[in-house]
């Protein structure tokens, strides 16, 4: 998420500041809205922030069974050794 929020504010912080220069000027200069400019850049600062802790709230039941299942998959236990006795007659077997 911090390049998210690294790209979010990089192109956003100037095309917020411009936006509000025009609003405060009076001049748009923009085609299609100004309203974009304004609402957009903040927008994407947010999303880059809430994101991060919607996905923690509703992972939060899940972290039992997942807790479970790295501790049943990834945890090493002893191997039963199966003891190949070798000799002479087992060649023949």
């Amino acid at each position: 998420m911090r390049i998210w929020l690294i790209f979010a504010a990089i192109f956003g912080t100037p095309i917020f500041l411009k936006s509000v220069m025009q609003l405060l000027d009076g001049k748009t200069r923009v085609v299609g809205g100004l309203w974009v400019g304004l609402v957009v850049p903040p927008a994407m600062i947010f999303f880059g922030l809430l994101l991060p802790e919607l996905g923690a709230l509703l992972s939060l039941h899940e972290r039992k069974q997942v807790v479970e299942m790295l501790h049943r998959e990834l945890v090493a236990g002893p191997k039963p050794v199966v003891n190949l006795e070798r000799n002479w007659r087992s060649i023949l077997d």
